[in-house]
Order: structure tokens, then sequence, then C-alpha cells
């Protein structure tokens, strides 16, 4: 496991990511390369997106920030892919090895410190004379989101969306909550928010319904410390209150600091390029979608969802529009959505009897969790599929857990398979569980439900679990373990590799 103490980034000189807002951390991202500008007017439907999809294409997880500087029809430039890459979470995550980060890295970092909330740091409130959000206020008919290029990216979906913003809403019991949720633009004044309730707003809208409250006040942050964006995203225990603010900061080092909103108490990053304020409804809701999702498909239909109403618009000067592109298999929000399972990591680390690692192959659209582990009796390969597909997440989100030995590379999809191909009879080593509510955004479940509340949006599906351990020859009823696998003396590999350059191949 990495180590898990946030420190500076030590190849950066002081300040450069003090406070790590969008335009700090933009600014680091250029200095090392990570940077497209286009300067030549774009259509402002659709052409966006498709450059994106394009670039993922060609460059994969490599692909650079884009900024389009010329969006028909607007001022401000529309911003993407900030997070698109591993290399650029482990530097917004201020790792020290952040240029050779790989998935697997980011991940370990951030289950250790998720689990050492000792060294989380609370935020602080700042004068809004402090606050770059506050450097124009907007109320009335001019807090309005005509102005921002918020667009339709994809032909099916159902409208424009507001796809990196992070929407801020407050229990009295459990504090603030923020999350990464998408927002359909109705009209100028509107939007539908997705609120179902295997999410975290869901329920701080639930319960504010039991309350007999009609409406929330609400408030949504674009363009805001990326450190917030990968924290937002964690499926975060009820830690006190503002956890993820706080794992945000032990993650940078320093606060995060939060200016208070002009018409309520929610509390929003005082650096944010942009702030949407207004209410949240109980009651309203509104049909919003279809979508074209991180999961490669246009969400069938559309869901109802709660109504947020804007009532003032606070933005710094000269704002910058954060955005995403979904669908494609290396688009930011692919990416991103690899990061909510971290809690779960750990909860597995705990629970899964000789638990070794765990994945969510991005191949896969993280429906199906890969765990490997160190296999002392027979049935411990199924002992951790029902650990894994029992628990919240795994009942809530997957289809499906591949369970192999340590010996498989379960970042590497090709060792995957291989595992699968060889090492399971589907009769013995294959078990479903019968179909569970989950949510209703999976493409693969055989039925919707009708919602039983307002916001409440299930799908059933079933769950499958495959042993793709190595067999004894005493598990399951079997009279043949599984064979050893042919691979070169390691000695000799070693050798080989060492003195590659010295046999005059030119591969």
């Amino acid at each position: 496991m990495a180590n898990v103490t946030a420190k500076k980034i030590s190849a950066l000189s002081d300040g450069e990511l003090n406070n790590a807002d969008l335009r700090q951390f933009m600014a680091v991202c250029e200095k090392e390369g990570m940077v497209q500008r286009i300067t030549r007017e774009v259509d402002n439907e659709f052409e966006i997106a498709t450059i994106m999809w394009e670039m993922h294409e060609r460059v994969g997880l490599d692909a650079p920030v884009v900024i389009f500087e010329n969006v028909r029809g607007y001022k401000v430039p529309v911003v993407k892919n900030v997070l698109g890459s591993y290399k650029r979470i482990a530097l917004a995550a201020h790792m020290e090895n952040w240029r050779t980060a790989e998935r697997k890295d980011v991940i370990h970092y951030l289950a250790g410190i998720m689990e050492k909330t000792g060294d989380w740091l609370a935020p602080v409130v700042v004068d809004a004379s402090r606050a770059p959000c506050k450097e124009v206020k907007l109320t009335g008919d001019a807090a309005n989101l005509d102005q921002f290029p918020i667009l339709k990216w994809h032909p099916d979906d159902g409208g424009p969306f507001i796809l990196m913003g992070i929407t801020c809403v407050m229990d009295p019991q459990w504090g603030q909550n923020y999350g990464s949720y998408r927002l359909h633009q109705f009209d100028s004044k509107t939007t539908g928010v997705v609120a179902n309730v295997l999410q975290d707003i869901g329920v701080y809208v639930s319960r504010a319904r039991m309350r007999g409250e009609k409406e929330i006040d609400c408030a949504v942050a674009i363009g805001c410390e990326q450190t917030l964006h990968i924290t937002s995203g964690i499926k975060m225990p009820v830690i006190g209150r503002d956890a993820e603010l706080k794992m945000a900061g032990a993650l940078k080092g320093s606060p995060v600091e939060l200016v208070k909103c002009e018409f309520s108490d929610i509390l929003v990053p005082a650096s944010a390029e942009i702030v949407l304020e207004g209410k949240l409804s109980t009651t309203e809701m509104r049909e919003e979608g279809p979508f074209s999702e991180w999961m490669g498909y246009t969400a069938a239909g559309s869901m109802k969802q709660p109504v947020f109403t804007i009532t003032g618009i606070t933005h710094r000067k000269n704002p910058q529009f954060q955005s995403c592109v979904s669908a494609h298999i290396h688009s930011e929000t692919q990416i991103l959505y690899s990061i909510p399972y971290v809690k779960w990591y750990n909860d597995m680390k705990k629970s899964v009897v000789g638990f070794k690692d765990l994945t969510l192959p991005l191949e896969m659209r993280n429906y199906y969790a890969v765990i490997s582990i160190t296999k002392r009796i027979p049935g411990w390969g199924k002992q951790a599929i029902y650990t894994a597909l029992g628990s919240g997440f795994g009942m809530a989100t997957l289809n499906g857990v591949i369970v192999v030995d340590e010996d498989v590379d379960i970042y590497n999809i090709d060792d995957v398979l291989f595992a699968v191909a060889t090492r399971v009879d589907p009769e013995l080593d294959m078990v479903t569980l019968p179909a569970t509510a989950v949510n209703a955004l999976n493409p693969a479940v055989r039925s919707l439900l009708p919602p039983q509340k307002p916001g409440e949006s299930f799908g059933m599906i079933s769950k499958v679990g495959i042993d793709a351990t190595r067999k004894w020859a005493s598990e399951n009823g079997r009279t043949k373990a599984t064979s050893k696998m042919s691979l070169p003396d390691s000695e000799t590999l070693k050798r080989v590799r060492n003195d590659w350059s010295t046999y005059g191949l030119k591969l």
C-alpha cells in the first residue's frame, strides 16, 4: 500500500498547488504539457463532445485537458477532461509519484487517506471579500443559465446538461453533503437534479420530505478545487459533518476554504468559478433525461426527479465552465466513476478472507468487480463472492463479481479473462443471486419498478459470482486439480529482460 500521508509535491514549486483551485490546477497542467487549447470557433451542439470522443479514441487514458476558447454564442470558455487521467487525479490528490501513478496507485492511496480520519482537516469559512466566487453577483432576471455554455452533448440526450457541478445540500442532523450529480437544464431558471434514494442527495431530500419541508436550500458549484471533485464522488459514511470537505483537506494538506451563500446558510467552495443558488423541491418532480451516461448507453427513457430553481448566481470575473463528456470508455466520467468504490475497497479488505486486492475494470464499465485472494482452503473463492455481493455496494451497484488468485493481474483484463476461461467449470464455479433492486441507470436491468415515492427509481437485476481461482482436486466434487501455468523460468526471464538490448532485436 502506498504511503498515505498527504505531502507537498516536491516536484512543484511552493504555492503552485497551495489552494489548487481550477485555475491553479490548469496552470500546473499547462506547465507540464497536459493542456491543449482550441481557439477556432466550435459549434454549440455536439462538436465539442465529438472532438473529445475522437481524442479519447486516438489517445486513450492520456488525453489532455482541452480548453475550448471560442464556443459559438457564448463568451465563457468550456474546459473539458481536467480529471480525465489517473495522473491528473493523482496530481489533484497531491501524490508525490503522480507522474507515474496508475489506477491502482490512486485507489490504494485514496483508500489509505480515507481510513486515516484522524488526519482529516475541517474546512474554514472565509469572509465574502476574500472569496473569488463572489466577484460578480447576479439576481432577478440576470441570474439565468443562458449565459453559460450548458450544452446538449449527445444526439439522444434529453437536453442540455451540467455535468461537473458539485451539488451542496444541508441536513440539520448530518450537516452538508457535497456530491456530483448531473443537472438537466429545463429553461433559464430551472434544472432537474438526479436525486435517487440510492444516492446521498436522495436520502437528504427524503429526510426533508419526512420533516414536512416542501423545498430545501441547494447550491451548485462549478469549477472548484479539483480535490473536491475526487472526494465528492466517494460514497462517504456519515463521519461527523462535512466528510467530503475534511478528506479533501487531508489530501491537499490545508483546509478547504468555504464562503456563505447569498441566499442561504449553505457554504460553498470559495474559489469556485460559478455558484448557482436556489431551492430544490421535495415535491415537484419533472421528467429528467435521458442522457448518454458513463456505461456507454443512453439511459432508456427518463426519470422523474426534483426540480432545482435558481434564485441567484455568483461567479468569478471571466469565469470558466468546467464540464466533461460521458459514454466513451476513456471519458472523464468513466474514470471518475472508478473513485466512488474506495470506501467499499476498505470494507472488502476487512471482510473478505485472504483479501489481496480489488478493482472494477473500466472495460466492464464498473459493473463487475474483480477480487484477488490468497486461497488456502477449498471454497474461499465462493466465500469472497457472497461477502462482496452481500454488501450494500455489491447489492446496489454490481452485476457480478469475479474472484481470482493472487497470481492474476487484476488490472489486466486479458489475465482476468484467461483465468475465467481456464479455471471455471460453469456448473460448479458460478453462482447466481435472485433479482434485487439497483440504480435504474443500470443498462442490464430486466425491468424498471414504478416509483413508490417521489424521486425513487429502481431497476431489477440478478447477480452472478464467478470463482476463477485455481481449484483443488477435492473442491466441489472434483477429482482433478487446476493444472500449473506454463511460464518461463523466473531467473532466466529476469536475466533476458536485463540483457534485452544486447540481442540486437529491434523490438
